[in-house]
């Protein structure tokens, strides 16, 4: 799931000019997930999986 999130928020980051309410609503996603989530806990392996204690 997270690194899905962080797919479409790479995505929308590139998005052209004209779509700025994507670029803006994916900064603000990343912005949450920054202040909201708990990352001691989590750690993304090599192929992509999210791997942890509470996972």
């Amino acid at each position: 799931a997270f690194s899905g999130i962080m797919l479409i928020i790479w995505k929308r980051s590139s998005d052209p000019g004209r779509n700025w309410r994507h670029v803006y609503k994916g900064l603000v996603l990343f912005d949450f997930s920054i202040k909201c989530e708990d990352y001691k806990h989590r750690k993304i392996s090599s192929i992509g999986r999210i791997i942890g204690i509470r996972v």
